[in-house]
């Protein structure tokens, strides 16, 4: 009897959505998509809330059960599937060392500060009229009144999840209201990118973050990477021979098919960011020419909860 494929409930442009499809590409295993537009709150709508009570993607449903958050979702992939061990038994230690670290990163709060203080960065790919919505997302509480608008709706026992994204979103908007914030993580991502500049220093020509193998913390620093150069702090933080050493391997990132695939094209989302936006004005033209991930950045971010 022939199994089903897992199914992957994401959003094209989720960061940690990106991870596992990134996960799932490099193990070389097939799946189902589903995507959950975040742009429309289908996270929290009563079938996904059964699904994932805490209204984050991604999630992967394998052998009727489900499996949250991220890590959680390419250690079970190592553990059940063939293909190339993410976390190989030699040098484990290390990379769930870098894996952590990275993760630790709050991505969130760099990619607003990236618009809300356009000085800390540069070449931001953002589009403007996305920026504009972004920081008024931002200033004007836009996903917290969204969220207690929702929760009129919801049967009682789902309004505490409600009340708990609320008060999270309060957090994060008034967070973002200070430009210290931002800089303290980018202190810190700074920081975290150091170290891995002098690891990479002392790897041989041809070897990825953690030896030879391309691993979960190669997963990791690739989608912050990537992100980091979207809203544009590429060239403060490792480019112009800042960290030569990062440098050299966003090259080779670039170079590898299965994260071109994954995380450079931008075709494979183009249709969801048509429903959420419509096929008007600037959206439509913004549409056809861009093939990065700036468009949806915003949603992903602030219109999800993460993991």
């Amino acid at each position: 009897m022939e199994v089903d494929p897992p199914r992957l409930y994401h959003f094209p442009t989720s960061f940690h959505s990106q991870k596992v499809m990134l996960a799932l590409a490099e193990k070389g295993i097939p799946y189902r998509s589903r995507q959950v537009n975040l742009g429309v709150s289908e996270n929290y709508t009563s079938w996904f809330l059964k699904i994932n009570p805490k209204a984050q993607v991604p999630v992967l449903e394998d052998n009727d059960k489900y499996i949250i958050d991220s890590a959680a979702i390419i250690r079970y992939l190592d553990d059940v599937y063939e293909g190339p061990l993410l976390m190989p038994p030699i040098g484990e230690k290390k990379c769930s060392y870098y894996q952590e670290s990275l993760q630790s990163v709050k991505v969130e709060v760099l990619t607003f500060g990236a618009v809300l203080y356009p000085h800390l960065v540069k070449n931001c790919s953002i589009p403007d009229v996305i920026q504009e919505r972004m920081c008024k997302a931002v200033m004007s509480a836009q996903k917290s009144h969204k969220l207690r608008e929702l929760m009129k709706d919801v049967e009682p026992d789902v309004k505490v999840i409600f009340e708990k994204k609320i008060a999270e979103s309060e957090e994060f908007e008034e967070r973002m209201r200070h430009e210290d914030a931002v800089v303290a993580e980018l202190e810190k991502v700074e920081k975290i990118l150091k170290e891995i500049n002098e690891e990479l220093k002392n790897k041989e020509s041809g070897c990825w973050l953690c030896g030879p193998d391309f691993t979960v913390a190669d997963i990791c620093l690739a989608i912050l990477l990537q992100r980091l150069k979207l809203v544009g702090y590429a060239s403060r933080l490792w480019e112009e021979d800042h960290l030569p050493h990062i440098e050299a391997y966003y090259v080779r990132l670039l170079l590898r098919k299965t994260f071109r695939h994954v995380c450079v094209g931008g075709a494979s989302y183009m249709e969801m960011m048509r429903n959420t936006f419509g096929d008007v004005g600037t959206v439509s033209v913004i549409l056809s020419a861009i093939t990065s991930l700036c468009l949806a950045i915003w949603l992903s971010f602030y219109m999800a909860g993460k993991t």
